[in-house]
């Protein structure tokens, strides 16, 4: 079945996986606003910031989907591009839109942040088509990749402060850690599509042993950070009650790679990303 023009552009939304822009549009703003503080957060530069990042995250995430036309025709057959919807020549066309689209905004901002945008948009790039069949090296770059909408933000604000620094770490040790539960639970289609990921390469046990390992690194680093003094009493409650104990219940109750605890996991995970902006915001 063929779609028409206007039922392509409908499906764009699920193409870019809209939320995922959004709240890189968010987070851009935490990095601002951990740079610059409140005032700077609603600034003219920090909304050109954060729709830069979206632009740029929208084009990662439909890119992705174009390299994992094979995998998702057995494992997501309904997103847009496996199920029809969307065809490879379109889903091409949005994506290259949307990274010009992109860097254009961040240019707006100065070559610093041009630069800053061309290098995430590129590494994007090498990630979907070379990198994510690198078994940990691959998931340690998303979740650098993640991470650095902070940095992003704290340089629009024009201030890289240590408490930026401090949630670039923390970023990257729980997006590193949802990367892992996410080839887990992927690892049967990925094996049929010929992408060695961790979970293929290492099995689907001891892939989920990495995965406990990275969660509970977070848990203890998000510990240590107050123990060290980078942090207030404050950020500590907020990070108990929103990333270390939900955090360590999940590694608890899911203590095995099995499917339903791959699928356990993933979705306290989401749920933990979802609040675990707090403890970010306070560490300001």
């Amino acid at each position: 079945m063929r779609y028409s023009p206007a039922q392509q552009l409908i499906s764009i939304p699920r193409l870019v996986r809209v939320d995922k822009p959004l709240a890189a549009a968010l987070f851009t703003l935490c990095g601002v606003y951990l740079g610059g503080g409140r005032a700077t957060v609603l600034s003219y530069s920090a909304l050109r910031a954060a729709l830069a990042m979206s632009l740029i995250v929208a084009f990662s995430f439909a890119l992705n989907d174009l390299q994992d036309v094979e995998a998702d025709l057995s494992n997501k057959p309904n997103r847009p591009i496996p199920s029809g919807r969307i065809s490879r020549r379109f889903g091409f066309i949005c994506a290259s839109a949307l990274a010009v689209a992109g860097i254009a905004v961040a240019s707006t901002l100065g070559v610093q942040i041009a630069v800053f945008g061309v290098v995430l948009t590129a590494l994007s790039v090498c990630y979907s088509w070379r990198l994510k069949g690198t078994p940990l090296f691959g998931n340690g770059l998303v979740a650098l990749l993640i991470a650095s909408m902070l940095v992003f933000g704290a340089l629009v604000a024009g201030n890289v402060t240590l408490a930026v620094w401090v949630g670039f770490a923390l970023t990257s040790l729980f997006a590193f850690s949802t990367e892992i539960i996410y080839t887990i639970r992927d690892e049967e289609a990925d094996r049929k599509a010929g992408v060695r990921t961790v979970a293929v390469r290492l099995g689907r046990v001891r892939a989920f042993r990495v995965f406990q390992l990275a969660a509970l690194s977070l848990a203890c680093a998000c510990v240590l950070l107050w123990l060290l003094g980078f942090a207030s009493r404050a950020y500590l409650l907020a990070a108990l009650v929103c990333v270390i104990l939900p955090v360590v219940l999940t590694v608890v109750v899911t203590r095995n790679g099995s499917q339903r605890n791959v699928q356990i996991a993933t979705l306290l995970m989401r749920r933990i990303s979802l609040a675990s902006f707090i403890p970010i915001l306070l560490l300001r």
